[in-house]
């Protein structure tokens, strides 16, 4: 049992809320550390098995004691392309959260746990401050590349190839060394419980993966990139309702790769699935 307030062991960063339910955690994100917060479930609603992701929004201050929630801005809408991953252990919540890999400007986030009976008033919570990323991606794009078959737009653009499964069955990519590169199956604005799931479903821990043919065979991605990082990291903890809604993945590929290769992850939809092909050169951009 995890008895401290805060833990940092290996790539994890640990705010307890469960065990420390007056209190709060402040953190500077690092994309070296996955950040997990630990959460009391609130067990007069037995239907809330999941963390709701209204419950992270942009930090604006707090006003008589109480965290200042502008509730017209979902965390998506601050933060396209974020990821909330959820698994409850142990009695309460365990919520990971993955920053996006374009935030263009620095932003401060929160995510609160609801409050026992006991501590009425008030709201534990976790603050993560978070820094613009304009100097991570080896190339000049405005977004991350991949391929965004949710087709999010405008301001919820995150991925440099916004497509729709029913217009485009394949969606390509070309990376190099030290890119980033992302998938994405939903779309935001969209509220239907659709059967949307990304294949494999631990992308891009696990690809469909070829060399120079069509014959792709199913392997992790430490079989090809050793030392490539992928996020979210679900080595350890299954997919959960809540990654319906954030169904995106990257890929941080080393800026040692081995030689050319092709490999592939896939949406698939009630209609159909839209395949992202992802060309890996070994050569950096010129």
């Amino acid at each position: 049992m995890l008895y401290l307030k805060e833990v940092r062991i290996g790539n994890y960063y640990i705010c307890n809320l469960k065990d420390y339910s007056k209190e709060y955690c402040l953190v500077d994100h690092d994309y070296d550390k996955t950040i997990k917060l630990l959460c009391p479930i609130n067990n007069d609603d037995n239907k809330k098995q999941i963390y709701d992701s209204s419950y992270c929004f942009n930090y604006i201050g707090i006003r008589d004691g109480l965290i200042i929630n502008n509730k017209q801005e979902t965390i998506y809408e601050t933060l396209p392309g974020i990821i909330l991953t959820n698994e409850i252990n142990f009695d309460r919540y365990n919520l990971s959260i993955y920053a996006p890999f374009n935030v263009k400007e620095d932003v401060t986030i929160v995510c609160i746990c609801d409050s026992p009976k006991e501590n009425k008033g008030i709201t534990p919570f976790i603050q993560i401050n978070i820094k613009n990323t304009t100097h991570m991606n080896s190339s000049n794009d405005k977004y991350v590349k991949g391929c965004d078959y949710g087709n999010n737009k405008g301001k919820l653009q995150f991925l440099t190839q916004p497509v729709s499964h029913t217009n485009s069955l394949i969606c390509e990519v070309e990376a190099f060394p030290g890119d980033i590169i992302g998938i994405n199956c939903n779309n935001y604005t969209n509220n239907k419980k659709e059967d949307i799931y990304l294949e494999p479903s631990n992308c891009f821990a696990t690809v469909y993966f070829s060399m120079h043919s069509l014959n792709f065979v199913r392997t992790h991605i430490d079989n090809i990139l050793p030392d490539a990082k992928y996020y979210p990291d679900l080595s350890s903890l299954p997919k959960d309702k809540n990654f319906q809604k954030f169904s995106t993945s990257y890929l941080w590929i080393p800026e040692e790769v081995p030689h050319d290769f092709l490999f592939y992850c896939y949406c698939s939809f009630p209609t159909g699935r839209g395949v992202a092909i992802y060309h890996i050169v070994k050569n950096a951009q010129p």
